[in-house]
């Protein structure tokens, strides 16, 4: 006859095939026991996949780029099939140039102060479903150079620099910034010379082109009539105020 032996506090007990009752309690609740601790054990390791799997679906760059992503969750859930920063966390992965372009325009971004990244992000809203047909994402990349200028001006010893905001008058611009110190103002008008019209066509249209070895009148044209168009806007602009004149 088989022997099963168990250590009950500091007794030792003998059980034989057929227990007695206070026996058969003790195997029913060590079976209880051996069932649950297993339960525990399915219900730990199960936690710890969901873990595992909720990290890897976690944006991968998010701590390195902050503002970029910032950026991102400004877009409607779902993102619409058009929208800037689809795929951000597989492309960045798997495409070290862009990687690099973006925590360069990070840099930029976190230069800026709270309000000014307020309003600047306001602004880039929606341009990120905004895509131009000839010139795909221009004008968003247009509108984040004026990060650059921003830093430009703190750099050369300005204090305080603000964005200026729309004017309110239809059809009237103003420049992008403000800057000034304790004895000097001044006015910014963010430029950006992008590709001609002409190049812009024949890259949408998938026309053959031909490369210069140096800069043509056609951009010296252009170069002048948007200074021009600059000292126009900042004269509708107090510099001191930023009221408009």
């Amino acid at each position: 006859m088989g022997l099963a032996q168990t250590i009950l506090g500091s007794e030792l007990m003998s059980c034989s095939d057929e227990p007695p009752p206070d026996c058969a309690k003790m195997f029913g609740y060590m079976s209880e026991t051996k069932w649950t601790l297993i339960a525990l054990a399915f219900v730990g390791v199960a936690t710890l996949i969901g873990v595992r799997f909720a990290r890897r679906n976690q944006p991968m760059y998010r701590n390195d780029l902050p503002r970029i992503y910032e950026l991102r969750d400004l877009l409607p859930a779902p993102l619409p099939p058009g929208a800037y920063f689809r795929d951000l966390d597989r492309t960045l992965a798997e495409i070290p140039q862009k990687l690099r372009q973006y925590r360069d325009i990070e840099v930029e971004l976190q230069s800026l102060d709270p309000a000014a990244w307020a309003f600047l992000k306001s602004e880039l809203q929606p341009l990120l479903t905004t895509k131009d047909p000839k010139r795909g994402w221009q004008p968003l990349f247009d509108k984040l150079n004026q990060a650059k200028a921003y830093n430009y001006l703190k750099g050369i010893g300005y204090g305080i620099v603000e964005f200026i905001p729309p004017s309110a008058v239809r059809g009237q611009k103003t420049p992008d910034l403000r800057a000034r110190t304790d004895s000097v103002s001044a006015l910014c008008e963010v430029k950006t010379i992008n590709v001609s019209e002409i190049e812009a066509v024949r890259r949408y249209t998938g026309g053959v082109g031909s490369v210069e070895d140096q800069l043509n009148s056609g951009f010296f044209t252009k170069l002048a009539s948007d200074l021009v168009a600059a000292r126009m806007q900042m004269t509708q602009v107090s510099v001191s105020s930023g009221s408009l004149t």
